[in-house]
């Protein structure tokens, strides 16, 4: 990786926040459409608020019984948009940054982990410890990488809700995100190879 200067990844400097999610999700939408090979996600918040995921909902309330049946049937609902990517030769991939022990959402997200698997997700984790030399260096928060040609950054509440976001699209700038992104899953393993090793 080169030495860019990690405050200007997290958050970038010299590129226009936009507050809420209305810009964020119109990107989404947008360079969705034009993906041609991968669609990678970063993630490492221990804990988010998903109030409109039935699932989430339950888990909170103490319902524990319907959480994974929730949780199932609603990744089973979005089987369309993994089937369309396959068919578009499209791979989606994760990679989850987690400390030990769990967070109570890592734990539910875990279980989702295992049915977004089941639809075709690529997801690869690492522990905290094993990446501390990049996480202390670039101080990396949430973001998408949509192939080579665009990153949302995610800007969340401390509660863990979505508040706003950035879009790089400067080439010279994006590779540092995708150099990033390759340095950490150099040290990574399948979430099946993983939940192995420290569940």
């Amino acid at each position: 990786m080169t030495s860019q200067n990690a405050t200007k990844l997290f958050p970038p400097e010299g590129f226009q926040y936009r507050k809420g999610t209305e810009d964020f999700y119109n990107d989404f939408s947008q360079y969705w459409e034009k993906l041609k090979k991968k669609f990678l996600k970063f993630e490492r918040r221990r804990s988010y608020l998903e109030p409109d995921n039935p699932s989430f909902v339950a888990l909170q309330e103490g319902r524990l019984d319907e959480v994974v049946p929730l949780l199932r049937d609603n990744l089973y609902q979005q089987k369309p948009f993994f089937e369309s990517a396959a068919e578009k030769g499209i791979k989606i991939i994760r990679c989850r940054i987690v400390e030990i022990p769990l967070s109570e959402y890592l734990k539910w997200e875990f279980e989702s982990y295992t049915i977004s698997s089941e639809l075709g997700e690529q997801i690869y984790c690492v522990l905290a410890d094993d990446v501390a030399d990049i996480l202390n260096k670039y101080k990396p928060e949430d973001f998408l990488l949509f192939d080579k040609d665009v990153a949302l950054l995610h800007d969340y509440s401390a509660e863990g809700l979505l508040v706003g976001s950035w879009r790089i699209d400067k080439k010279g700038l994006l590779n540092e995100y995708i150099d990033l992104y390759d340095a950490l899953m150099e040290k990574s393993l399948t979430f099946q190879d993983f939940n192995k090793k420290y569940a």
